[in-house]
């Protein structure tokens, strides 16, 4: 009867054993859906890497000509008003570098840039300092 007993308590370990495993996977499986829709929505929510390229408007370029800053015109459709984006190409030594998307504003057409000095441009009455400042207007500020 003893081995009976120890046979018994010995599956029920088994058992708990089995049980912890499947809901270890089943968390890292829940950890990993998660994050992958949690990355989705940050990349076509937030992410200024895929914006619509839209009409170019503005070109300007820094005093000293480290900067170029394109401006352009977005057409949302039938449904939303236009955005305008800027997006900022660095002149390393002969070398462009970007483009990099550094402005983004909803419900504008039109683009107004002016160079306070080499690395301050105001775009739209807002004051970036290149190359690290952005702004997006899902975001309500400036980022650095």
């Amino acid at each position: 009867m003893t081995d009976i007993g120890w046979n018994d308590d010995k599956s029920s370990q088994e058992a708990k054993k089995i049980k912890r495993n499947v809901l270890l996977v089943i968390l890292v499986i829940s950890l990993f859906v998660l994050s992958l829709l949690s990355y989705a929505f940050y990349y076509f929510i937030y992410s200024t890497n895929h914006l619509p390229q839209g009409e170019l408007i503005l070109e300007s370029h820094s005093p000293g000509g480290t900067y170029i800053i394109k401006a352009y015109r977005v057409n949302g459709g039938a449904t939303t008003g236009y955005a305008v984006r800027a997006e900022m190409i660095k002149n390393s030594n002969g070398k462009l570098e970007g483009p990099k998307n550094m402005y983004w504003e909803y419900r504008e057409d039109r683009a107004e840039i002016q160079w306070l000095d080499e690395d301050t441009v105001i775009i739209n009455n807002r004051t970036l300092h290149l190359p690290g400042d952005s702004f997006d207007f899902r975001r309500k500020g400036v980022q650095e």
